[in-house]
């Protein structure tokens, strides 16, 4: 998946990780990443689980990947957050440690708001920006969160990158049992995306989650959110699936 014919740019996943390189022609460079859900844990306190928070872990995967790489910028395709409203204090704390320990190593931190980032702005320090719901450009290649639609600008993108759908491939075993494992998706976009927009990309890749604790949807069993999921404008039989370990397992639909 290094590379994609539709733009002139270098896309590279970071293998081990569910981070994201993109260079473009000019020579900057912007790791991405999506879905760190920090809070997530007060979920699972709530049900009797304790498991301590992860946003110090996640930091340090990603200082180490831009330590390594040396991003411009760092972007997240939205959802840092986990709770969508109210928000707990101890949330509140951990994101903002979250963005002190990065702000620390990386000079400009970008958000695209995804839908449990709602109220974050008063978490966040002033030297990290946050961007329309509807999405942001680098070159030839739209970003966004995922469960809103891109503005026709973002849409008029070759190529769209987005987070939401956790995609995950499942495997089940004869025993039936079940197991899921976090993956890259790229797909080919239905041309009834043109029932919507002028123009439109001809590709999206699917981010993995940061987050270990969310087992999102299996795409190689149909699941998806969000409208390009919702209206079909992409299906497992035209999805290619990767590990994060840069595996190829092949098309979504043929993976059982």
């Amino acid at each position: 998946m290094h590379k994609t014919g539709s733009v002139n740019m270098d896309i590279n996943p970071i293998h081990g990780t569910p981070l994201l390189m993109i260079e473009g022609e000019n020579g900057e460079k912007a790791l991405v990443g999506s879905d760190p859900h920090i809070g997530i844990e007060e979920e699972y306190r709530k049900k009797g689980v304790y498991i301590p928070p992860r946003w110090k872990k996640i930091c340090s995967m990603i200082l180490n990947a831009a330590e390594k790489n040396r991003p411009d910028r760092l972007i997240f395709l939205g959802d840092v957050k986990h709770r969508i409203a109210p928000d707990s204090e101890r949330e509140a704390k951990w994101v903002k440690n979250f963005f002190a320990c990065l702000t620390e190593k990386v000079s400009s931190v970008e958000i695209i708001p995804g839908n449990h980032d709602g109220m974050i702005y008063h978490m966040l320090p002033e030297n990290v920006a946050l961007h329309p719901v509807r999405g942001i450009s680098i070159e030839n290649v739209g970003l966004v969160h995922g469960h809103a639609w891109p503005s026709p600008s973002i849409a008029a993108r070759k190529l769209l990158i987005m987070g939401h759908v956790h995609p995950h491939v499942e495997f089940r075993e004869e025993i039936g049992t079940r197991r899921r494992v976090p993956c890259w998706v790229r797909a080919v976009v239905s041309e009834k995306m043109a029932e919507r927009y002028e123009t439109y990309p001809r590709e999206v890749i699917i981010v993995p989650p940061i987050s270990d604790l969310h087992t999102g949807c299996a795409v190689n069993m149909g699941e998806g959110v969000g409208p390009l999921f919702k209206n079909r404008l992409v299906v497992p039989e035209k999805m290619d699936i990767y590990l994060l370990n840069g595996v190829y397992l092949g098309k979504a639909a043929d993976i059982v």
